[in-house]
């Protein structure tokens, strides 16, 4: 009996996942998009409008966000590593816990977004936001909170 190798097999998120970016990028718009726990690196998201989208605990490594807007959206302990958010405009976005290390925000918008709450997190955004450098904040696990 033949077994498909584990490698070409995708989980159904992941699936479910590459199915909305293609129809976002036809222009439609489902109600709620919810991409939690996705595989989506390299994806380029550029210039869309995932406004609320749901991005917790993605794979978002090497994704481009430049010019997208992603108000409200959530990014909540997403792997965002080598991501860029140039020119997004991320208003009330949620990057709390995500892994932002060599991410860049260059003249992107962050009015009221909850920012990685690590020590020197919010200045090195900003300088980003300024300059276009490469932010190194890795995630922080909830339980180290304790």
């Amino acid at each position: 009996m033949a077994t498909k190798s584990s490698a070409s097999v995708e989980t159904p998120r992941s699936t479910l996942g590459r199915q909305l970016v293609e129809q976002l990028r036809r222009g439609e718009r489902p109600m709620e998009l919810d991409l939690r726990g996705c595989d989506l690196r390299g994806t380029s998201f550029d210039g869309l409008d995932l406004s609320r989208a749901k991005f917790g605990d993605a794979d978002l490594r090497r994704c481009s966000f430049r010019g997208a807007t992603l108000r409200g959206a959530v990014f909540f302990g997403a792997d965002l590593q080598e991501a860029c958010f140039d020119g997004a405009d991320l208003e009330g976005a949620d990057l709390d816990y995500a892994n932002v290390v060599d991410v860049t925000f260059q003249g992107a918008r962050l009015r009221h977004a909850v920012l990685p709450g690590r020590a020197g997190g919010r200045a090195q955004i900003e300088e980003s936001v300024r300059t276009g450098a490469r932010v190194r904040l890795a995630a922080r696990r909830l339980e180290d909170e304790g």
